[in-house]
């Protein structure tokens, strides 16, 4: 079970990077299309935006699914769950 619980959080982390690289490639395009500096502060504020409002959902996912994973090897292993 816990295997399987890393696993996901390596496809999570992996889905959410490839987002975020989405993201800057089309910030990158877009930037590459722009003739004046007034549009490049506009689309830099956009993209800026758009990263920030994403944040806390793929915050919470991460940390649902490292939650989750922690609750698997706490059963798996629970001498690593002790206070000593």
């Amino acid at each position: 079970m816990a295997q399987a619980d890393a696993n996901e959080i390596v496809r999570k982390s992996m889905a959410l990077a490839d987002q975020n690289m989405a993201a800057a490639f089309e910030f990158a395009e877009k930037l590459i299309h722009t003739g004046h500096p007034i549009e490049v502060v506009q689309l830099q504020q956009q993209y800026l935006v758009r990263q920030m409002q994403a944040l806390p959902s793929q915050t919470q996912e991460l940390n649902r699914v490292g939650q989750k994973l922690w609750v698997s090897i706490s059963i798996s292993f629970p001498l690593l769950s002790t206070k000593d």
